[in-house]
This record gives structure tokens, C-alpha cells and sequence, in this order.
């Protein structure tokens, strides 16, 4: 079994999308390869295995404790550091984050 994660496909919804978007495309430029997951069957088939079979999920939450998750104040951070946004942007989003999640209007896929 192999295991990855195609973090283009993510949304969220609960803070303003603008921000948002911003945020998700600086995670995804920093990280190794964050559409590793789409590709896995063409790498795998690639590398020889047979038969190969793929199962998609998604992963839906609308938990407050998303809204805390280390993983959107370091993306946030990041975003900062590449003056992308400023650290009030920075502040404001993850506090529409942190309110919606709250009021449970929030949701992450």
C-alpha cells in the first residue's frame, strides 16, 4: 500500500478566499512535491508493478481544530516570509479561520 496526498486538490472555506488561495499556492511551491498523489499510479506503472489500483478519498471536516492546525500557521508564515502577504494579512486570516471554525462555518477537503 502507498499512501500520498495531492495537496492541489484541497479547499478550504471560513476565511477570505483571496488570502486563502494565496496561502495554499506559497504551500504548495514550497513543498517537495505537493501533487505527488495524482501522479503515483504513472510512476508506479512506470517503475514496473502490474496491476496497479488507485483509491481516491476525500476527507472532509468541519472541526474547529482544523482551523488550528500547525500546517496553516506555518503556510501562512510562509506566505510572510515570501511577501506575499503581510503579517497583518497573516494575523487577520487565521483569525477569520479561528472565528468561523467557532461559529462552524468552516471546512476543510
Amino acid at each position: 500500500m502507498l499512501i500520498d496526498t495531492d495537496w492541489s486538490t484541497q479547499t478550504m472555506h471560513g476565511a477570505d478566499q483571496r488570502m486563502t488561495d494565496i496561502v495554499q499556492r506559497c504551500f504548495l511551491d514550497g513543498a517537495v512535491n505537493g501533487r505527488a498523489g495524482s501522479s503515483l499510479a504513472a510512476l508506479l506503472a512506470m517503475s514496473g508493478l502490474r496491476d496497479v489500483m488507485i483509491r481516491a478519498e476525500t476527507m472532509v471536516t468541519n472541526q474547529a481544530s482544523w482551523a488550528e492546525s500547525p500546517l496553516l500557521a506555518s503556510s501562512a508564515a510562509d506566505a510572510e516570509e515570501r511577501g506575499e502577504i503581510s503579517a497583518a494579512q497573516r494575523a487577520d486570516w487565521l483569525a477569520q479561520l479561528r472565528e468561523s471554525a467557532r461559529r462552524g462555518s468552516s471546512s476543510s477537503r
